[in-house]
Formats: structure tokens, C-alpha cells, sequence
């Protein structure tokens, strides 16, 4: 039986807001969380520390390096004896115990290895291309020099060159690849870093099906649809650096969407919904959202993407908030307010930078502006070396529910509300999505 017409929305209670106006709001409610002390620091290896946020300061106890070594294979020398003919009375190579070795007689050489630590006495060294065997034969050889001398220090990596004992990464930096490869070389194996937040990834929906519920490559029937948000925004979650937990779909009921909702509050520092937050009869979202919590914004001046609504919810312990947000059920939609507002939400929490680069791009082709809303529209930008400027190519038919123009995209294209076209060669602004272009 068809419903009650008076049910039926006709207009939204939610003012509508400028995209900027939402990210500043979800920001700061971001800051109140970190602020409450939601976020905790753990410790890891270093394995599992890259795109981390350093909760200490990394402190190297000695200088780097500890003793002189040499810079090439050569001969240590004493800079004073010059060049000539010396006998070679010791071999060194790399990884020998500094406190072993003995002092370099006057008049005397020592072939040593890249790497290795110069005896006492010596002070230069004198690299294998300068040598040759002596034509006295035995452990002696002859060394020449391109200016007639040596210089001490020369060739020799001095204590303290690479770093200085003390202070070397302090708290808060973030842990590429170099940064991990200075821990370790400062002798730290694991390091204490800020917690990566806990994300919960919900799709809503009476018409919505698992993917793994049917066999492979079977179609959805009828007017079913296979949940595509799911996968999508679970791995997009990940790629961000949170930890993720699927929630499953949840029915278009007002307690099956209330159970859901505070359950995934109770275990996790956000919650991503898809779907139920347009319109429709069925469409129960943002109500159960302003039972449970406070709805800041339930409506952005934006294409994809208009219905995007941030709440908070307060666990049931009374201890910690949730930050709930909901994402339009169209996948386009879904892909773009993830990228605005999700990713940046768990670069905060994470301790990161919120916000991505955003460049500026030359159009490849003529884009027809949208005359209310502004547009992120999905394109692939690619640097070209003969104008030295980023170009940007639409993905083609940039519909709501068409995910194919997300694929191979690198950029979002924030195109103004207008009622004209730009034409190639025009300049946009590109925000980036991912680290490679």
C-alpha cells in the first residue's frame, strides 16, 4: 500500500553551505576530538611505521658517524708522509671494531674498503686509482698524487659529518621512507607514534546487495544493485592510512539504521555511511542522526554530492565522539565526498596535514559550467614538459551514478557555478587526490 503523501519531504531542514564552510566545520571538530583525548599513541616496529606521525623525539645517543671512515678503497695514509713508495702493513674493511686496531706507523699505508674505520695515525686517505704495485714486489705499493700532495681529511668521512649526537626527528614528523631509514640508523628499532583513527564503512539501502552473496560475475536481479560504496570507500580508507572495519548494509528502517549507528559509534572514531540522505520516504538518515547527536550540515553547495551530512554522536560509555559522515548513495557522489571530507578527517586524526595540494591545470577540451552549484568535476592530469604546465582530461560524462569516470582520475577539477563554457586552454584549479601523477 502506497504511503501517506503528507509524509512525503518536500523541502530539506537543512541550510545549504559552501563546500570550504563544511571542511572548516568537520576540521574543527576534528581539533575538539584530538583535544578530548580520543586519540591515543601506541608503539610500533619499523616496519609498520611509514605514514606515521612521531609521538617522541627520536634522540641519537652518539654521532653519526662515531669514528672516521673512508670514503673510497684506497690507502689510509698520514697526509704529512705525501706521496712515494710505502709499505702496506695492515687490510681493512668495512664492519672491523674501531677499538681494535692499531696505530698507522710513520712512512706506512693500510689498504682500506669504503666504509671502514681509519687506524690511529692516519688522517687521509688516498684513492686505488692513485696506486700501484711496486715494482720491488711484496706488501708495497706506490702512491701518486694529481697536485703533488695530500690533504688531511681528505677522502675520510669525519665523526659527526652525516649527524651530530641529540636531537635528529623531532615529535610530530612524519615517517617516510628516509626518515625511517635515519631511526633505524640511529640504533631505533621501534618507535612511539599517534594512533591511526578506527573507521566504520556502512552502506544503506533495501535494494542494495553483497557482492560476495551471489556467484561471481552473476548479475543483480530486478531492481537490485550490487553495493559498489562498500569496497570503494573501505580501500579508499585504507589507502588514506586508517584502520578500517566493514559494518555490512543496513536496511531503510528508522531501529535498523539507530542500532547500526550507535553500535559503529561505540567502536570507531568515524563512521562513513552511504545512502539515506536525499529526499526520499525512505531516506531516514539525517533524522535518526538528529536523535542521536547533532547534525552540523546537511546540505553543501556542491555537484556531486549535495545531500553530504556531518554529524557527531556521543558513545554510549559518555566518554568519547563519533564523527559520522554521510555520504550521498550515488558512487560518484560518494568517491568525491570521501576525497573532500573523509580523507582530510583521517589525515587530522592521524596527525597528518589535513588538506591536499592543489595546482593549477590548462584544459585539454571545453567543459560546460554548471549554473548553481560548483562542480568537482574528475579528470587525469599529466604534466607536460614542452609548455611546463599540468593539463587536464575529463573523464568524459561526469554522472552521479556513472563510477567509471572516477577510474585512472588523479584530480578533482573545481570548476565554478556559471552560465558559460570554458574553453580549452583555460585555467583550472586541480586539487590532487593522489601522491602520483
Amino acid at each position: 500500500m502506497a504511503g501517506a503523501e503528507i509524509d512525503v519531504k518536500r523541502s530539506s531542514a537543512y541550510e545549504m553551505i559552501a563546500m570550504d564552510d563544511a571542511v572548516s566545520v568537520v576540521l574543527r571538530e576534528c581539533e575538539k576530538v584530538v583535544a578530548g583525548g580520543n586519540q591515543k599513541d601506541e608503539m610500533v616496529g619499523l616496519n609498520a611505521a611509514l605514514g606515521r606521525v612521531l609521538e617522541q623525539d627520536a634522540v641519537a645517543q652518539v654521532d653519526l658517524p662515531a669514528v672516521p671512515l673512508s670514503m673510497k678503497d684506497g690507502y689510509a695514509v698520514r697526509a704529512a708522509d705525501g706521496p712515494g713508495e710505502f709499505p702496506v702493513v695492515a687490510q681493512l674493511n668495512a664492519g672491523v671494531d674501531a677499538r681494535t686496531l692499531e696505530t698507522l706507523p710513520e712512512r706506512s699505508v693500510a689498504y682500506i674498503a669504503t666504509g671502514a674505520p681509519l687506524p690511529p695515525g692516519a688522517d687521509a686517505v688516498v684513492p686505488v686509482e692513485r696506486s700501484a704495485a711496486a715494482e720491488s714486489g711484496g706488501d708495497r705499493v706506490v702512491l701518486t698524487h694529481e697536485d703533488g700532495s695530500v690533504k688531511a681529511g681528505q677522502d675520510v668521512r669525519k665523526p659527526g659529518c652525516d649527524l651530530k649526537s641529540g636531537l635528529v626527528l623531532p615529535c610530530g614528523t612524519l615517517l617516510r621512507e628516509a626518515e625511517i631509514g635515519l631511526l633505524a640508523s640511529i640504533g631505533l628499532s621501534t618507535v612511539r607514534v599517534k594512533s591511526v583513527p578506527t573507521v566504520g564503512i556502512i552502506s544503506t539501502g533495501d535494494e542494495v546487495i553483497d557482492v560476495h552473496a551471489r556467484s561471481a560475475g552473476e548479475p543483480a536481479a530486478g531492481g537490485a544493485a550490487f553495493d559498489s560504496n562498500r569496497p570503494m570507500l573501505l580501500s579508499a580508507a585504507r589507502a588514506v592510512g586508517a584502520n578500517v572495519l566493514d559494518l555490512g548494509i543496513i536496511r531503510d528502517d528508522i531501529e535498523s539504521v539507530r542500532e547500526a549507528l550507535e553500535r559503529a559509534a561505540d567502536s570507531c572514531d568515524v563512521v562513513v555511511t552511504s545512502g539515506g540522505v536525499s529526499m526520499g520516504k525512505k531516506d531516514v538518515l539525517q533524522r535518526v542522526l538528529s536523535d542521536l547527536g547533532t547534525v552540523h550540515f546537511g546540505r553543501v553547495c556542491m555537484k556531486p554530492g549535495k545531500p553530504l551530512t556531518f554529524s557527531t554522536l556521543t558513545r554510549r560509555d559518555g566518554k568519547h565522539t563519533a564523527l559520522v559522515l554521510s555520504l550521498p548513495g550515488n558512487a560518484v557522489s560518494s568517491f568525491v565526498c570521501f576525497h573532500l571530507v573523509v580523507a582530510p578527517v583521517i589525515r587530522s586524526l592521524a596527525g597528518l596535514s589535513p588538506l591536499v595540494p592543489v595546482v593549477n591545470a590548462v584544459l585539454d577540451q571545453p567543459l560546460v559550467l554548471d549554473k548553481e552549484r560548483p562542480e568537482y568535476h574528475r579528470a587525469r592530469l599529466s604534466w607536460d614538459l614542452n609548455s611546463q604546465r599540468f593539463v587536464a582530461v575529463s573523464t568524459g560524462a561526469q554522472a552521479s551514478s556513472r563510477l567509471l569516470s572516477a577510474c585512472g582520475v588523479n584530480a578533482l577539477l573545481k570548476l565554478p557555478a556559471a552560465d558559460q563554457t570554458l574553453q580549452k586552454g583555460d585555467i583550472v584549479e586541480a586539487m590532487l587526490l593522489y601522491s602520483q601523477l
